[in-house]
């Protein structure tokens, strides 16, 4: 029987896969990758201690396809906060951008990652504008937020590849017919200004991971979602392992002094030298 992020990825090839650059060593086929998913998941699970991990980025970035891949690896729960909010509302997120606009619908979003907040040990995949209220990255801040980039061009394609119904700000005064190159530049401008307004907010996440299929070239969709599931991993361990030094030699941190004291400051004795002091009188 195939696992579930195998099922994920059924209509990805295993040639996509030879040609991805930064893994540590070449792909034979998905048996590899899901072992070295294994062994990494094993090794990040010990590393967050239950941390919860919250994924952010652009619509089109596959954070809900990831997030199932990497909530797999981790044996963690999985929620997508989208879903949440459209069985809060009763309805669908482009009703209440249609009904009730869009600052109806980023209150309800604050409320839901705010219920999420104490969470511990999921995955939760974000709106892609979650980040533009500063009070959500103080929700999202009790987890690790990871950002899924990718260009405007590769972004578009694959919003376009799903569908924009669900997507309303792409889909909103669009103009142009389906299907048509006329549909594609469009998406990429209004792509591109979106990501714009928001980039400052998305550079504020611990870890940024690559859509490209790899540093050379961006591919058509970019890299299959069970690479950046595996790059997400091991930037995510590499990161912990980087914030467990630091923590390290803070404790071993020591101030020494250096130069004569300033006259004007005055110098405690230490509790030793107070206690000679006093038996001396």
């Amino acid at each position: 029987m195939l696992s579930s992020w195998q099922l994920l990825q059924r209509n990805w090839t295993i040639a996509e896969l030879h040609k991805v650059e930064g893994l540590d060593e070449p792909m034979a086929d998905y048996g590899v990758l899901t072992q070295k998913m294994q062994d990494l998941a094993a090794e990040v699970q010990g590393q967050l201690e239950g941390t919860s991990i919250y994924l952010v980025g652009m619509m089109g970035s596959g954070k809900s396809t990831v997030g199932k891949l990497v909530a797999s690896a981790l044996k963690y729960p999985f929620l997508d906060s989208d879903t949440l909010i459209e069985q809060l509302a009763g309805c669908t997120i482009s009703d209440i951008f249609r009904e009730e606009g869009e600052e109806s619908f980023r209150e309800v979003e604050s409320q839901v990652l705010q219920e999420l907040m104490p969470f511990k040990a999921v995955v939760v995949s974000t709106g892609g504008g979650a980040v533009v209220r500063r009070q959500n990255w103080g929700f999202m801040q009790h987890g690790v937020v990871v950002w899924l980039t990718g260009s405007p061009e590769l972004l578009s394609r694959r919003a376009l590849r799903d569908g924009t119904a669900t997507r309303p700000l792409l889909s909103q005064n669009n103009g142009q017919a389906k299907g048509t190159g006329d549909e594609y530049a469009a998406a990429v401008d209004r792509m591109r200004n979106i990501l714009a307004e928001r980039q400052h907010a998305y550079s504020m996440a611990d870890v940024q991971i690559p859509l490209e299929t790899s540093p050379s070239d961006p591919g058509d969709v970019g890299a299959a979602p069970a690479v950046v599931a595996y790059r997400l991993l091991k930037a995510l361990s590499e990161r912990l392992k980087k914030d467990a030094a630091a923590r390290e030699a803070a404790k071993d941190f020591e101030i020494k002094q250096s130069g004569e004291v300033p006259s004007s400051m005055r110098v405690m004795p230490s509790r030793g030298e107070s206690a000679a002091t006093s038996a001396e009188e």
